[in-house]
């Protein structure tokens, strides 16, 4: 399964407002050019970066640069809210 993306227009460009369900994930994948920073609203994310998988929580965030493969998963039991610049 895969989050819902809400587009969100800001004055600096595009910002996706995400909620997953508890259980889903996006498909592993990286961006050529775009730098990306992951940051939770509420909820738990685990995040792989790299191959590398860490757990983010409320008010945490993490930046992914170009080129570099990356997937968000919820694990927890709760759904996962967060943006995405």
């Amino acid at each position: 399964m895969f989050a819902t993306h809400l587009d969100v227009e800001t004055c600096h460009g595009t910002s996706l407002q995400c909620l997953m369900p508890p259980g889903t994930s996006e498909i592993r994948h990286y961006h050529q050019r775009s730098r990306q920073f992951f940051f939770v609203l509420s909820g738990e994310a685990t995040i792989e970066i790299a191959g590398k998988r860490q757990v983010l929580r409320q008010h945490e965030g993490v930046e992914v640069s170009p080129g570099i493969p990356h997937q968000i998963f919820n694990k927890s039991g709760q759904d996962l809210e967060f943006l995405v610049a």
